[in-house]
């Protein structure tokens, strides 16, 4: 999967962005975990974010002000950052240049009822 984010990306948005496979945000994102300040733990999902592979930063998410593009792509968060007018664009790009890798639907089939 692969996410376009713009905006606030608060709470269930950016949990959202964490479970992608792949994420482009425009340059005008943030995001943040404000349930947190409202005495509040994350949905099950909070599982994710130290997963990430700068979980030695991850903790700037949940205990901070918003995090802005270029922290959330230090962080792990996401992937790329683009101009705000490409963000489309490029996510559909990443999507074309990702699925040229992708095994065709019928060989998985064949190899999972081989067996």
């Amino acid at each position: 999967m692969i996410a376009a984010v713009n905006g606030m990306a608060f709470g269930g948005g950016c949990e959202i962005t964490e479970a992608v496979h792949l994420a482009v945000a425009s340059e005008r994102t943030s995001f943040a975990k404000p349930e947190i300040k409202l005495g509040m733990p994350p949905t099950s999902r909070q599982q994710r974010l130290p997963r990430l592979p700068a979980q030695a930063r991850a903790g700037t998410l949940a205990h901070r002000r918003p995090v802005f593009p270029a922290r959330a792509q230090q962080i792990g968060l996401v992937n790329m950052i683009v101009p705000h007018d490409e963000l489309l664009p490029a996510a559909r790009e990443l999507r074309g240049a990702s699925a040229a890798f992708a095994a065709p639907v019928a060989s998985i089939i064949t190899a999972v009822t081989a067996d």
